[in-house]
């Protein structure tokens, strides 16, 4: 999943080529691949992970990769990961508008294969501190299900740029 073109947040600029060049390097070696480009909303991310999770349980001794590149944010210690269209104005807009983290970890619980890598670049600053102003940063720690690894692009609770090598913790 890459997302570049916010309507309410400033777009990203290396997301979409993050994640086409992800998919493009599994594609080569003959991975199956679920690709979403821009979703415009929680519901299109939903679909996607649901793909993703059929595609498991169709395969079940397989290795799965998720790969998400875009904006992310962590609220009460709960992550998500923002659509194009997404502009909560209140927290409880999040649940609505943006996909909880933990969603995709049940999914690849539940799908109970023996390897899964979730890929987050996507440890950054809350874009929406208009509606919500805290000192958490980046993404919080999770725990993965059996099997699992999650992959940070810098440590939790620290904040990775978009467009070049500096990086902040």
């Amino acid at each position: 999943i890459g997302v570049k073109s916010y309507t309410h947040i400033p777009p990203l600029q290396n997301t979409l080529n993050d994640a086409r060049d992800i998919a493009a390097t599994l594609k080569a070696k003959n991975f199956q691949v679920v690709e979403l480009y821009d979703p415009q909303t929680k519901r299109e991310m939903q679909d996607a992970i649901v793909s993703y999770f059929q595609l498991l349980q169709n395969n079940p001794n397989s290795a799965g990769m998720v790969f998400y590149s875009g904006h992310g944010m962590q609220v009460d210690g709960s992550n998500y990961l923002i659509p194009a269209s997404a502009n909560p104005q209140i927290k409880a807009d999040l649940e609505d508008q943006c996909l909880n983290m933990d969603y995709v970890m049940r999914a690849i619980e539940q799908a109970g294969n023996p390897l899964n890598i979730f890929i987050l670049d996507a440890c950054r600053n809350n874009p929406f501190r208009g509606f919500y102003r805290s000192s958490e940063q980046g993404l919080s720690m999770v725990s993965s299900p059996k099997g699992s690894y999650i992959v940070f692009a810098t440590k939790p609770g620290s904040v990775a740029s978009d467009g070049n090598s500096e990086v902040t913790s």
